[in-house]
């Protein structure tokens, strides 16, 4: 199967659209191989960077772009926007934060959600990669 991008969607940069997002994710991961317990991690890690996307994006409420791409054995999403780039030194090793932190679990979630991920930054653009594998049974 050769790669092809079947969902590409910009929401506004506001909260109240990160269900849309992760509604139009969920239809495209239906369609595939990966268990309803992945299409939750996907939707999980997905819905996460795109709150990550929303709450750094500049200028304020700034676009967020979503591509989704299927190939023969994964589901590959691209989340983008205008914004500060960030340093990624540890974030692949993010620990869950106490109960009692209000925030910081977003990373600790992506990390343990989906099979890849990475992050560019680029000329005031932030792309975050994450990549979700159909696993088969042997």
């Amino acid at each position: 199967m050769k790669a092809q991008m079947i969902l590409g969607l910009t929401i506004p940069g506001s909260a109240q659209y990160l269900g849309v997002a992760r509604r139009a994710l969920n239809c495209i991961a239906a369609k595939t191989s990966l268990t309803s317990q992945q299409v939750g991690e996907l939707k999980l890690a997905v819905g996460e960077a795109c709150a990550n996307a929303v709450r750094y994006c500049r200028p304020k409420n700034s676009p967020v772009a979503l591509k989704c791409i299927v190939d023969s054995d994964r589901i590959e999403v691209l989340i983008s926007n205008r914004g500060a780039s960030f340093k990624l030194n540890g974030w692949h090793k993010a620990k869950c934060p106490p109960p009692s932190a209000e925030g910081g679990r977003g990373m600790f979630l992506i990390n343990n959600t989906v099979d890849e991920w990475d992050a560019k930054c680029h000329s005031g653009r932030t792309v975050v990669r994450l990549v979700k594998r159909f696993h088969t049974a042997n």
